[in-house]
Parts: structure tokens; sequence; C-alpha cells
């Protein structure tokens, strides 16, 4: 397995491709999706990945909540949590 060049977005982008594969493989969809947790090394790149989750599981997602780290000041590690319904 690769990583796939580009980034966050393109990275959100397989990882949903490869959910959707296995949910077919089983009889299902993306739309049967009820909610999903995205967890990010670090939190600045949400946009990215929000992007990405949207122009896959369209214009009616299932809930998330999203956990990340972020940089809250030299040497100091902070976590955010936010939540999407």
């Amino acid at each position: 397995m690769e990583w796939v060049p580009g980034g966050t977005g393109p990275e959100t982008t397989q990882a949903l491709r490869h959910i959707e594969t296995i949910l077919k493989e089983c009889g299902a969809s993306l739309d049967d999706i009820v909610k999903v947790n995205v967890f990010l090394a670090d939190i600045s790149k949400f946009s990215e990945m929000n992007a990405a989750y949207l122009a896959v599981m369209g214009t009616g997602p299932p809930g998330a909540g999203y956990r990340g780290a972020c940089r809250a000041g030299a040497g100091c590690l902070g976590r955010n949590r936010l939540y999407r319904l």
C-alpha cells in the first residue's frame, strides 16, 4: 500500500473510496453510513479533509465527529474536538 500524493484531501478521498468498495461488497453504500469519526494528526488540515469528505459524501453527509491535535504553543500540544450534525 502506498501513500496518496497530494496530502490530506487526496488521502481522505482514497480512504472513503476504500470504505465505499467494502460497503458495496456487503450490499450497502455510503448512503447507509449514519456517523463518521475522523481523527486528524493536525487539526489545521481540517479544511482539506472536510472539502474531500463533502465531495465524496455529497450534500447530505452523516453526522461526523472530528478530533485532531493542534500546536497551542512551543512544546505544547492541545486537542480540539469539532462536531457537525
